[in-house]
C-alpha cells in the first residue's frame, strides 16, 4: 500500500515509518528540512516536500498517489504563539527538553489534534472562518 506520512521525521514519524516499511508498504514521508531527507531514505521511505509548503505538498501527494495519508505533524503548534501575539498575551512557554526529556517535552507541548470532519460530514457544519488565523484575528 502507498502511504503518505506527514511529519515523517518527528517523534511519532521516526517510529512509524520504519514499521510501515518493514510491513512492505511504499512510504512517502514529508519533512520540513532537507537535512532529514537522508534519514528517511535510510529508513526505506521516499522523502517528499516541506510539510508547511502548500504547493510542495500538493505536488508530492499527486506524484505519490497515496492510498493512505497519516498525519503526524506536530510542528503546526504555531497557532499558540500566533494567538498570543494577536491577543497581546505572553508567548507560551516551551518545556525544556533537558528537564523533561524528549518524551516529556512532547507530552507537555504536543497540541491535541482536532478534526472538524465528523461535524462537517454528519451535521453539515461549516466553520465561520476559512482558517484559524483569520478566526483568531476577529
Amino acid at each position: 500500500m502507498r502511504v503518505f506520512v506527514a511529519g515523517a521525521t518527528g517523534v511519532i514519524g521516526k517510529q512509524l515509518v520504519p514499521r510501515l516499511v518493514a510491513e512492505g508498504h511504499d512510504v512517502h514521508g514529508m519533512t520540513r528540512r532537507e537535512s532529514k531527507q537522508a534519514m528517511l531514505r535510510l529508513r526505506g521511505a521516499v522523502p517528499v516536500a516541506d510539510a508547511l509548503d502548500h504547493d510542495q505538498v500538493a505536488h508530492a501527494a499527486a506524484r505519490a498517489k497515496p492510498e493512505v495519508i497519516v498525519h503526524q505533524l506536530t510542528a503546526l503548534a504555531g497557532w499558540q504563539p500566533a494567538l498570543a501575539r494577536i491577543r497581546g498575551a505572553r508567548q507560551p512557554m516551551q518545556a525544556p527538553r533537558l528537564a523533561a526529556g524528549e518524551a516529556g517535552a512532547v507530552l507537555i507541548t504536543l497540541p491535541r489534534a482536532a478534526s472538524n470532519a465528523n461535524a462537517k460530514r454528519e451535521l453539515g457544519w461549516l466553520p465561520w472562518h476559512p482558517s484559524w488565523r483569520q478566526g483568531f484575528a476577529k
